[in-house]
């Protein structure tokens, strides 16, 4: 399950197309869903079972952690390759200095 609107379909949500289209209008996503509160107005009006907010914003919650951990991961091999490339320039510029 990629998309709110994956995840409003497995939750047999009638109106899953419409929610999810006027969540995308008012840039609602998963990171701002992980922060709303399952008495907020506005996803009462877009959900109104009380079981189908509270599970929405815990798969948000679950699904921004793990882009969280593989933008994290990410990060730390981009540093690392860096890292690397200027370790690896350096012993290419000393060597040129040892040459001359």
């Amino acid at each position: 399950m990629n998309t709110i609107l994956d995840f409003l379909k497995s939750r047999n949500i009638e109106n899953a197309d419409q929610v999810a289209r006027e969540m995308d209008c008012n840039k609602v996503d998963l990171a701002v869903i992980s922060v709303l509160k399952e008495d907020d107005y506005k996803l009462c009006d877009w959900l109104p079972g009380y079981g189908d907010r509270m599970a929405l914003i815990n798969w948000s919650k679950q699904n921004q952690y793990k882009k969280n951990k593989k933008n994290n991961l990410l990060d730390k091999l981009m540093n690392k390759v860096k890292n690397e490339n200027r370790r690896s320039f350096g012993e290419m510029c000393s060597s040129d200095d040892t040459d001359q």
